[in-house]
């Protein structure tokens, strides 16, 4: 009871022209017009990447993965890409530097968060800020910052309903378009502002609670 979480505020995203776009999607090779899945983050094994390249594999031909960031495990899933024959709908740009992602965001059609181990997932909060709606396992922090059914899926842990809500939301336009506009309008998506706000009135009301409790202590 003496703790209170405030989530990271996530900047509103700067507009992104379309000579960035198309740039972007020149630099990926994504010029089939294929809608593209996008996961960014660390590469490590915790993140659960194993489950969403496995649940894309059926995809592939249809739509492009791209896995934007670095980490110990890249190699690992590099083999698992290749050992499903995937090399051809699959790309590794690597690290890019945070002012580089939003060209990035724009292109994606689905943001794909498998990890069940982080206890917020910023990039969830990017991803929606440029109307990208999320597929996501029902584990860690991740679900209390999309709304189920409305601008996210929600799964478990297992690749068929990832695979499942994926396909969901990429063929189907009409609601795609829906989850989009929802997303970009989440009031779930802390903000700077939002949490400079709620560390302010914690302060005041830690402070109001330690006065109150001198007065008390004063008064015995």
């Amino acid at each position: 009871d003496k703790l209170t979480v405030v989530p990271t505020g996530i900047p509103a995203p700067p507009a992104v022209l379309p000579a960035a776009v198309a740039e972007a999607r020149r630099k990926l090779n994504l010029e089939s017009g294929l809608p593209v899945v996008l996961y960014v983050g660390r590469l490590a094994r915790e993140k659960n990447l194993e489950l969403l390249i496995d649940a894309f594999a059926p995809l592939a031909g249809r739509a492009i993965l791209v896995i934007v960031g670095s980490g110990p495990h890249r190699t690992a899933c590099e083999q698992r890409v290749r050992s499903q024959g995937l090399e051809t709908w699959v790309r590794f740009p690597g690290f890019l530097p945070r002012g580089e992602l939003s060209p990035i965001y724009a292109t994606a059609s689905v943001f794909a968060f498998p990890s069940g181990t982080d206890t917020q997932g910023v990039v969830l909060s990017e991803a929606q800020s440029h109307g990208v709606p999320c597929v996501i396992v029902n584990m860690g922090g991740g679900p209390e910052f999309v709304r189920d059914g409305t601008d996210a899926l929600v799964v478990p842990d297992r690749v068929e309903p990832f695979r499942a809500a994926l396909e969901a939301l990429l063929f189907a336009p009409g609601r795609l378009k829906a989850f989009s506009i929802a997303a970009r309008e989440s009031p779930l998506r802390p903000t700077p502002e939002g949490m400079a706000r709620q560390i302010i009135e914690i302060y005041q009301e830690t402070r109001r609670q330690r006065r109150t409790q001198d007065a008390t202590e004063r008064s015995l």
